[in-house]
């Protein structure tokens, strides 16, 4: 069977034996798309006697019309755009798969144009089998250029029309994650430091970033600009009308700038975009704040560094509580491309703590005799508060000894201690004491006084007759078995007792007078020869003092 190029017969030729039938298939190929061929074919047949010699086919004893039009392959990309999520950074990549489905029943020999400049197709060129589909992944990779990105790729097909691929990228420069929302330090005691954790984190997977924390404080008046501020007012840098100052903290040490007790940028004026925009919000260093007095800070550790891709950092934020009062902050964390914000609070405590009896006085002690007695401390703050005590005296040498237990310790809010106070005296006179109390954070120590006068040893003297003796001895039993009482208002009951009041003092002076007499023992004028008569000689102690 002969045909033209554009049909083709299977089989072409052959032997056709008796009562055979053959089946021939018939194929149209084009070479062009649009293209339109009508041709016919002629079956030829060799008329020869068989076993004869061959005349080759010449005889033509059938004609088939053959009519075909070549349409364009139709091959479907999808999608046709190509969005690739999120934002990318310098060097970070993203990929998106890319499906070619061929909708014929010849293969789509295709190739990509427009791959490079940060797009690659994998695979770029080959064939799509027909009836089937085939997978392809492109990948963007970001480069200089930032904001949105747009590229384009054509698919081009053999025998089809060409197949635009739109591929399209948000670029960005790397940025830093705050993972922390605030800073709540909660109550601090005066002179005291909280910690607090402060994570960051660096949301670029290929791009290291710098970065520095800086505390802006509201100081909300008018910087000092005396001449003990001058020179540091004068350096380069320093502001001079009040506003948002930001600090860091790194540099300044033990210097400090800025109110602790202002108002955060959260409840006033938004906090400007970048530092100098507003001509309040400017990188002040605490070493050119002349401002008065200690204030409040927050020191960072560390204060700035370099975040690899994707890393994740833990940063110190410890507050130096130094001034009372509420204090409120706006910590700014800064790189290259921008800036995150969060609100610190804490709110200082000053500690405080009260003796029960600030003024002790025992009236009369004596040498050498330990007097006790009790008093309290109290914590009036909401924190713990630290005490310890320590003895004093307006004298160089005092004249007593005082022992405090416990002498330090730790209070809970609002807790009453017992304090047990030892006070001997060591030498005759007016002594005066102080108990001072060192509370930690308190700006002054609080404690109390102890005054009396130190006597030293006394003792009395008295001659008795047998008579008088027994009635003193009668006396002495009765009172020592409880059957007679002492009168109220005899000194002999104040004597040798501590404590005494000061309007017992007179009394007992002129009682000691009376009894520093010279004695006589008298025995009689008419002693008979051999007769024994007898005087005792009464020896009292009426201070508590041990002697011999």
């Amino acid at each position: 069977i002969e045909v033209e190029r554009a049909f083709r017969v299977e089989p072409s030729e052959g032997v056709l034996q008796p009562g055979q039938v053959v089946e021939f298939t018939w194929t149209f190929l084009p070479s062009s798309a649009g293209e339109r061929i009508e041709r016919w074919a002629q079956l030829r047949v060799d008329k020869s006697v068989p076993g004869g010699p061959s005349q080759g086919c010449d005889t033509t004893v059938l004609e088939v019309g053959l009519e075909g039009l070549g349409a364009p392959l139709e091959l479907e990309v999808a999608p046709r755009r190509v969005m690739l999520p999120g934002t990318l950074t310098s060097g970070g990549t993203a990929s998106r798969t890319v499906t070619l489905t061929n909708r014929s029943r010849a293969p789509a020999h295709f190739d990509i144009a427009g791959v490079g400049d940060g797009v690659q197709v994998v695979p770029a060129s080959g064939a799509v089998p027909p009836l089937g589909s085939l997978a392809l992944k492109v990948t963007f990779t970001a480069g200089e250029e930032m904001g949105a990105v747009q590229r384009r790729l054509v698919c081009s097909v053999q025998h089809g029309r060409p197949q635009p691929i739109e591929v399209s990228a948000s670029v960005g420069p790397p940025s830093i994650e705050l993972l922390t929302t605030k800073l709540d330090y909660g109550l601090v005691r005066l002179k005291g430091s909280a910690t607090l954790p402060l994570t960051i984190r660096n949301s670029s997977t290929t791009c290291s970033v710098p970065w520095s924390l800086d505390e802006l404080l509201d100081y909300g008046g008018t910087l000092p600009t005396t001449a003990a501020s001058g020179a540091a007012s004068s350096r380069p840098g320093s502001v001079q009308q009040a506003g948002m100052l930001s600090r860091n903290v790194s540099s300044r040490g033990g210097t400090f700038g800025g109110s602790g007790a202002g108002r955060s940028t959260g409840g006033g004026a938004p906090l400007p975009s970048s530092p100098g925009d507003d001509g309040k919000l400017s990188p002040v260093s605490a070493a050119v704040l002349p401002l008065p007095g200690p204030h409040t800070y927050i020191l960072f550790e560390p204060a700035s560094g370099v975040l690899n891709p994707g890393q994740e950092q833990r940063v110190n934020a410890t507050l130096f509580a130094l001034s009372d009062g509420l204090h409120r902050s706006v910590v700014k964390l800064a790189w290259a491309a921008g800036q995150a914000c969060l609100e610190a609070f804490a709110c200082v405590v000053t500690p405080k703590a009260v003796i029960s009896q600030p003024k002790v006085d025992l009236g009369v002690t004596f040498l050498g005799v330990t007097v006790k007695h009790t008093l309290s401390i109290r914590n009036l703050s909401l924190l713990p508060v630290d005490f310890k005590f320590s003895v004093d005296s307006p004298e160089d040498d005092p004249l007593a000894d005082l022992k405090i237990k416990p002498d330090k310790g730790t209070l809970a809010p609002a807790e009453d201690l017992e304090l047990q106070i030892r006070y001997t005296p060591r030498a005759i006179g007016k002594s005066v004491v102080l108990g001072v109390c060192d509370v930690e954070g308190a700006p002054e120590p609080t404690g109390f006084m102890m005054t009396s006068t130190i006597k030293g040893l006394d003792v009395t003297y008295d001659l008795l007759t047998p008579d008088q003796f027994a009635r003193f001895q009668a006396r002495a039993a009765q009172q020592q078995a409880g059957r007679m009482r002492r009168r109220r208002d005899d000194v002999e009951n104040f004597q040798g007792m501590s404590n005494l009041p000061p309007e017992l003092l007179s009394r007992l002076s002129s009682h000691k007078q009376a009894s520093s007499r010279h004695f006589v023992a008298n025995f009689g004028s008419a002693v008979p020869l051999g007769e024994t008569r007898h005087m005792y000689l009464l020896v009292t102690n009426r201070t508590p003092i041990h002697t011999s």
